[in-house]
């Protein structure tokens, strides 16, 4: 159902006269997030009174709240490519300090692991609509640059990239285990997805049918072991959870 109604509030707030309001709300609240998880992170204190199971992640899980601070902080930087564009230099540089405090927060306090694929992906679309020819690739240039010193400096993003190419190798061994004391979630997902896609290409047109996910995956893993032996109702990913079904 959630798939379902994001055509149609993209397409009602593209037009309405509060969709600036409601851009604003949303902002306002991701800043109060973004000042709690700051402090959350620096103050061991706060972080065991208000019980938090996960460093500077003060409510729901750092999945949700890394696509919250991902989605304002290219925003804000959509924004401020307007204002430059429009020569407002001085709205520009606001947005680009607000910005530029999700995107710290992000890569030295807490990150979900899937935003190392989307955050490029949407930030290199952000790019080519607003820069051309030699600048582009001094941006593109300069982000790979500040990638690598970012890499070298957050013990966050080296923890979370160095479970990612373990879980990666257990995987390629088919093997359930911890890594550094937290589930192998990115080896159990790429096999989740890798069935997933046999399942939507055996029935590609009209699918095998709602809540057919579990008993797929059950026949998938019988007589097997090992990550081949998980069973799942959902395959970890939106897009291939309906496209299973429907």
């Amino acid at each position: 159902m959630k798939c379902l109604w994001v055509l149609p509030l993209a397409l009602h707030f593209r037009k309405s006269d509060r969709a600036l309001m409601v851009f604003g709300v949303y902002v306002a609240s991701n800043l109060a997030l973004l000042a709690f998880s700051f402090v959350l992170f620096v103050s061991p204190y706060v972080f065991h009174l208000i019980g938090a199971r996960e460093p500077g992640v003060p409510v729901k899980n750092y999945i949700d709240q890394s696509q919250g601070f991902v989605l304002i902080a290219l925003v804000l930087l959509g924004l401020a490519a307007e204002s430059l564009r429009g020569g407002r230099r001085n709205r520009a540089f606001p947005f680009c300090a607000v910005s530029a405090a999700f995107l710290a927060n992000l890569a030295f306090v807490n990150v979900a692991r899937t935003a190392f694929i989307y955050l490029p992906i949407m930030l290199t679309l952000l790019a080519l609509r607003y820069v051309r020819g030699w600048p582009l690739l001094a941006l593109f240039a300069g982000t790979c640059a500040l990638t690598a010193g970012l890499l070298a400096t957050s013990p966050n993003l080296q923890s979370k990239t160095s479970r990612l190419f373990n879980e990666i190798d257990s995987y390629r061994a088919n093997a359930v285990f911890t890594v550094d004391g937290y589930p192998a979630g990115g080896a159990e997902r790429l096999e989740f997805w890798r069935k997933s896609i046999g399942f939507v290409r055996s029935a590609p047109v009209l699918g095998h049918g709602t809540g057919s996910t579990k008993s797929l995956f059950a026949a998938a893993a019988a007589g097997h072991g090992g990550l081949t032996g998980l069973v799942v109702d959902n395959p970890h990913n939106q897009t291939l959870a309906v496209a299973i079904q429907w």
